[in-house]
């Protein structure tokens, strides 16, 4: 099915604004303003996950996916838009967009209000065969309060690589960091991954404009690896982040049936050891 050319457009995204009342609904419900601006849209899918860090851990997290064929360029800018995207974003997203073959909108929240997020995905780039690092996501964030802070984030995947060149790279990608909880856990899981998974892992390394992060995502999702699969490792994160056990075995009990998507982790936009944990919810 052939997906919409995002190029032709009449309407420019920079003329959307944002409509009455949506500041404030931002303020009251930052988390399920994306969901309601979504309400009937077809998604690929839907992953949540948990992040931990020094003293805090982070759950109010989803990412949804859309196909290209599945939203009109017109709605496409107008959610970002309505979410608040810094307009001096607006044209670079509308440009890059052109060349997406997917879309996923993202909501990441903190004690006060949070972060939001729109990736563009190339997988097209992904041909058979390829060794050679190339983008495959990149990814629009703006604090949901205050759209002036904001930045974009660049996912280069690393096809093919092999289970020992993995663990080689995961020590660039946490800045050298050998007593890093994240490295500890990530090298782990992977080597549970890679007997599993019939093929390579996907690897990627995350930068973002203007903040020291310095990241690493996983792929897991062949892999078949549940979440209580990993249980123990997570007990040693939570007390390696000094965690309140009360709060991280409440959200364990939740989640630890859900299969493992994504590992990510290393140093995050403030400068400080993280990892988070995305799992697949459904598929629509």
């Amino acid at each position: 099915m052939q997906g919409p050319v995002l190029g032709e457009v009449a309407a420019d995204p920079a003329d959307v604004r944002v409509k009455e009342g949506v500041a404030e609904a931002i303020r009251s419900d930052p988390g399920g303003l994306p969901l309601r601006l979504l309400h009937g849209q077809r998604f690929e899918g839907l992953e949540k996950s948990f992040k931990m860090s020094a003293g805090a851990l982070l759950a109010n997290r989803y990412l949804l996916g859309i196909h290209k064929s599945e939203i009109t360029p017109a709605r496409l800018f107008d959610l970002c838009a309505r979410m608040g995207m810094p307009e001096r974003h607006l044209p670079g997203f509308r440009e890059n967009a052109q060349g997406a073959n997917a879309f996923h909108i993202g909501f990441e929240g903190k004690a006060k209000g949070g972060i939001y997020k729109a990736y563009l995905e190339f997988a097209q780039r992904l041909v058979p065969g390829r060794t050679e690092q190339v983008l495959l996501h990149l990814a629009y964030k703006w604090d949901c309060l205050d759209p002036d802070s904001c930045t974009i984030a660049r996912y280069e995947c690393h096809p093919g690589l092999s289970t020992q060149s993995i663990l080689e790279r995961l020590a660039g990608a946490g800045d050298g960091q050998e007593d890093s909880c994240a490295l500890g856990v990530a090298r782990e899981v992977l080597r549970l991954a890679a007997d599993r998974a019939a093929g390579p892992i996907m690897y990627l390394e995350v930068s973002e404009d203007n903040n020291p992060r310095a990241s690493f995502d996983l792929n897991l999702h062949e892999a078949g690896i549940r979440i209580g699969e990993v249980g123990a490792l997570l007990v040693q994160a939570r007390d390696r982040y000094a965690i309140p056990a009360g709060e991280f075995d409440s959200l364990y009990g939740r989640v630890s049936a859900h299969r493992l998507g994504h590992l990510a982790g290393g140093i995050s936009r403030e400068g400080s050891d993280f990892l988070t944990l995305y799992y697949p919810v459904e598929r629509v």
